[in-house]
């Protein structure tokens, strides 16, 4: 899977994940610590919210210096609780 998006980006670049869960308030606290744990200081978090507030979402765009950060954000970005989909 990631061998194709491989040949596709050159690193450095900034790299966008889009996160989507249930509107629990640990989502962006787990995400940032992700971040800060990969002590990246380039990033950027724009939040928005789904028309009943069941859903929120995340555009999370991280400068990435190593193609195995992309890798590493993705798995874990996954693995946090509420989180459903991570593009």
């Amino acid at each position: 899977m990631f061998n194709k998006l491989k040949k596709l980006i050159k690193v450095p670049c900034y790299f966008n994940f889009k996160i989507i869960g249930y509107n629990k308030n640990n989502i962006k606290k787990k995400i940032l610590k992700l971040i800060k744990k990969k002590k990246i200081k380039k990033f950027n978090i724009k939040k928005k919210n789904s028309y009943k507030n069941k859903y929120i979402s995340f555009s999370v765009t991280i400068y990435i210096k190593k193609f195995k950060n992309i890798i590493y954000f993705y798995k874990n970005f996954k693995k946090i609780y509420n989180v459903k989909i991570v593009l």
